[in-house]
């Protein structure tokens, strides 16, 4: 390609070189028609003028075609460094084609990896549905095995028999003592405790299972003394008590406990009365049914 072009433009500066001497033969014959048609003599001096310019153009013509030598050259170089580049490019552009083509391949295995994923997912959806339905079978059979195991205590509540089956209590206050406003009397010697659900320690007697209780409780003032006390179920107050100078005051209550209730004697707001202890003091309950 290189060759190609260089050919052809000498070629063009020869053709142009040819063109321009035979034009310049063409004026002299004129010339020399016309001189001799007048009757003039073509002189040698004339004729010597005349190739003295047709040299100074042909140099002119020479130099022109030196300086069209030197681009000619310029522009190879051009052309040899944009070949250079091009070939950087093509080099650059098939390693971007290579990684192009390494990136599909990544995609793809990708997307592969994707779609298993999402098929593993939906397995997963699929066996948590399930598990979800067991946990709820699950449940229903759980509900169902706790209100069996309770007829079954209900039921067994009902066969087991005898003296010792029947929560019951009796404690005294050991010695004379006066109570402080609103605080619970801790009735200390213990005579009887079947199932052990009175505590001397705090004074509370606590039911093991829902029914109808019988809840007694005596108190004795000690000579001269006024003592007020009430019985009291969780948060609610049921009876009063009362005393004076040696009297009694009695309260017997049959009372619907449920289990886990709190039964106690509290001394109520008012401030004073001794209470005497030496087994005058009692607090007292049963299971009846």
């Amino acid at each position: 390609m290189e060759n190609y072009l260089v050919v052809l433009i000498l070629s063009v500066f020869v053709l142009l070189g040819a063109l321009y001497v035979t034009i310049v033969e063409q004026k002299i014959i004129k010339t020399k028609d016309e001189l001799l048609q007048h009757g003039h003599e073509i002189t040698l001096e004339s004729t010597r003028k005349e190739l003295t310019q047709v040299k100074v153009e042909f140099e002119l013509t020479n130099k022109a075609l030196i300086q069209v030598k030197v681009e000619l050259e310029s522009t190879r170089k051009e052309l040899k460094q944009v070949q250079v580049e091009f070939e950087s490019t093509k080099k650059e552009l098939k390693q971007a084609q290579v990684e192009l083509e390494s990136t599909k391949t990544e995609v793809k295995e990708a997307q592969v990896e994707l779609k298993s994923t999402r098929n593993e997912l939906q397995q997963v959806k699929v066996e948590l549905e399930s598990t979800k339905r067991e946990v709820k079978q699950v449940k229903i059979e759980l509900e169902s095995t706790k209100k069996a195991v309770k007829l079954v205590k209900v039921e067994l509540d009902k066969i087991i028999t005898g003296p010792t089956s029947i929560p019951a209590f009796t404690a005294t206050l050991s010695k004379d003592f006066t109570p402080p406003i609103n605080q619970i009397i801790k009735f200390d010697s213990v005579k009887t405790n079947v199932g052990d659900h009175y505590s001397s320690s705090t004074g509370i007697f606590t039911p093991p299972r829902d029914g109808l209780y019988m809840i007694s409780a005596t108190i004795r003032s000690n000579g001269g003394q006024i003592l007020h006390c009430e019985l009291w179920v969780n948060d609610a107050m049921k009876e009063k008590l009362f005393g004076s100078n040696y009297s009694s005051g009695t309260a017997n209550a049959v009372l619907k406990l449920r289990g886990g209730d709190r039964v106690f004697i509290q001394k109520d707001f008012r401030s004073g009365g001794q209470m005497l202890g030496r087994d005058w003091s009692m607090f007292s309950g049963y299971f009846i049914a």
